[in-house]
This record gives C-alpha cells, sequence and structure tokens, in this order.
C-alpha cells in the first residue's frame, strides 16, 4: 500500500518512540494496531496479508516508509503467555493445550511456499486473547526460507531461545522454530521427563538430530512419548546417527575397560591397590563417568533442577554444568574415602 493513500485514522494510544499504535477506524469503528518495523521480509507479510490462519493475527495492511515497513494488522485483547505465566499458576492441561495451539501455527507458517521461518519464538510473543485464543506474533524476525543459504546475514533472535544457526553457525530453517519449540516445552514443564526427553530432541544442537518437521514434534508432544524403542536407549544412540554411535561404543567400551582393568597406585606407600579396595575404585570410577554423562546429555533429567543447568544464559548453563560436574567427583570422592 503507497503512503500516499494511506487512509486516515483517529490514534487512540501510541507507545514511546511510536513504535507502536493502537488505532481506529473511523468508518468501520475497527480497533487496528500499527507497527513500525526495521527489520522485515516483505514477502512474509504479503503472505500472512493473503493467507489467513487463526493463531496469526490477521494483516490488514503493510507499507514502507522512511525506511521501516509500518503494519496494520487487527488489534486483539489479551496477555502474552509470558505475562500470563507471572499473574497466575496455569495447570499442565491448559499449558499443553497452548502448546499444541502454537504447533498448529507453526504448521501453517512452515507450510507456506516457500516456508516463513519465525525465528524469535518465546513466550514473550505467543499472546493468549482473552476469548482463550491462541496467536503467534511479533514477524519483524520471520524470514523465507532460502535453500541455498549458507548462514543468517542477520543474527536475530532472543538468547535462550534462539538456536544456534541463529549465531552465525549456519542458515535458518523450520529446524530453528523446532529448537525454539523445545526450549518452550523445557520453560513450560520443568521435572516432566516424558515432555523434557521431546524437549531435548527438539532442542538439539545439530540441526539434523531435531524432529525434522513440527507435525513429527507435535505428534509425539500429544502423545507424552519419543518413539517407543528411543527413549530407553542410552546417549549416542537416541538420534540414531552412525558417528555418534561409533562415539559411544567407543567411550562406553573405555568405561568398561576402566571397570575391569583400571590399576591403582597408593599415593602414600606407592605400591598398587588390590582386592576389594581395587574393586571399590573401578566401581566409583565407573559410576563418576557415567553420572557426568548424565549430566550432559539429560539422559535422566535428574540434574535439571541444579542452578543454572536449565537456564537461558548460555554462560550461565555452562557454569552450571561445570560446578555439577565437580560436585558430582567431590560427592562420590567422599562416599570412596567412607568406605575405603
Amino acid at each position: 500500500m503507497d503512503k500516499h493513500t494511506d487512509p486516515v485514522h483517529d490514534e487512540l494510544y501510541q507507545t514511546p518512540g511510536n513504535r507502536q499504535s493502537i488505532l481506529i477506524d473511523p468508518d468501520t469503528r475497527r480497533i487496528i494496531l500499527q507497527k513500525k518495523l526495521d527489520y522485515y521480509d516483505l514477502r512474509v507479510f504479503q503472505y500472512l496479508k493473503d493467507h489467513h490462519c487463526e493463531y496469526i493475527p490477521e494483516i490488514l495492511d503493510f507499507y514502507e516508509s522512511g525506511g521501516q515497513l509500518v503494519v496494520r494488522e487487527e488489534y486483539i485483547q489479551g496477555k502474552t503467555l509470558a505475562e500470563t505465566l507471572e499473574e497466575k499458576d496455569l495447570n499442565r492441561k491448559e499449558k499443553k493445550a497452548i502448546v499444541l495451539s502454537v504447533m498448529d501455527g507453526m504448521v501453517f507458517l512452515h507450510h507456506a511456499d516457500p516456508p516463513i521461518i519465525h525465528r524469535d519464538l518465546k513466550a514473550s510473543n505467543i499472546l493468549i486473547a482473552y476469548d482463550g485464543s491462541v496467536k503467534i506474533i511479533d514477524y519483524d524476525a520471520a524470514k523465507i526460507y532460502k535453500p541455498d543459504a549458507k548462514r543468517d546475514t542477520v543474527l536475530i533472535g532472543t538468547e535462550g531461545s534462539a538456536a544456534p544457526e541463529q549465531y552465525g553457525f549456519g542458515a535458518s530453517d523450520t529446524r530453528t522454530d523446532i529448537y525454539a519449540l523445545g526450549v518452550l516445552i523445557r520453560e513450560l514443564f520443568p521435572g516432566d521427563r516424558k515432555l523434557l526427553a521431546i524437549a531435548d530432541k527438539a532442542a538439539m544442537l545439530d540441526p539434523s538430530d531435531r524432529y525434522q518437521t513440527v507435525e513429527a514434534l507435535r505428534r509425539d508432544f500429544a502423545a507424552e512419548q519419543i518413539a517407543a524403542y528411543r527413549k530407553y536407549l542410552p546417549p549416542g544412540f537416541r538420534t540414531g546417527r552412525w558417528w555418534k554411535m561409533c562415539i559411544a561404543v567407543f567411550a562406553y567400551l573405555l568405561i568398561l575397560y576402566l571397570g575391569l582393568k583400571m590399576e591403582i597406585t597408593d599415593s602414600v606407600t606407592g605400591e598398587a591397590v588390590r582386592g576389594s579396595a581395587l574393586i571399590k575404585y573401578r566401581v566409583i570410577t565407573v559410576i563418576i563417568l557415567l553420572c557426568e554423562i548424565d549430566l550432559f546429555t539429560g539422559w535422566t533429567h535428574i540434574y535439571d533442577r541444579f542452578p543454572f543447568i536449565r537456564s537461558k544464559n548460555i554462560l550461565l548453563r555452562i557454569i552450571g554444568h561445570a560446578l555439577a560436574a565437580s560436585l558430582i567427583v567431590v560427592f562420590f570422592t567422599m562416599i570412596l574415602l567412607l568406605i575405603l
């Protein structure tokens, strides 16, 4: 829409900086939300304008002006999921229903031709309308999928929910949004082992290890289980990738070797430790190594409530894992000293 033919609307409210305004159409009396975006893909808004989805706010018009994109969309009364979670405790059923609606909205976006990638899916970009409907909002980070792209040219996203490829490690595709869905599931269902296993698969660092479609993720999420045989497999075998399985086989054989063949020398006498004391050393060593694997792969999720382990800040996550790894060693070393 050309800015010179922009119809006049009465302004009801304007945010500081004039980034968003609430307008009213004087003819229809319809309330409209107007946004001004610095980063945008015109094709995204054209597709959303031409194709309606119940989980996406209706785009009424858009036009470029002064290096920005002015977007006018339906005004929806409600609160974001982030605000809702701060104000009240949603029960498990309510949270599942919201996530399923978000997934349905993502299916619509990913089935666009070419697919639309949101790239900033998070609780604050999910709107819960007062009538109970769920809307995915804020498309300034969204882009059209380019199959030949090597990496993202503009690094846009939110720390914690942004996939590794959004930091320049590759090009965003639909699996980028699947990563964000995994992070969202972790946030909404802490301590839920079944759903956390699904979240972990969705938020794998390597896109090829994640769910490849939102539909596949939705099926497992709705059923609350990953493919029956995979959820019982140890780390290294759950993705089915040959190179990871090779590394896992080597690691587990090394642990087995340590458990059977490891030799210990007494630091005081300089003599080799033998008998039951050696067996205790070997057993504790194997337990420590398995616990460290569990910690860094989220195998059993028993460390999820440890400080910083599930933090959205990557630095805090590193600190949390380092502290937990150290405590595991200290804890079992103390046990070893007590039983010797």
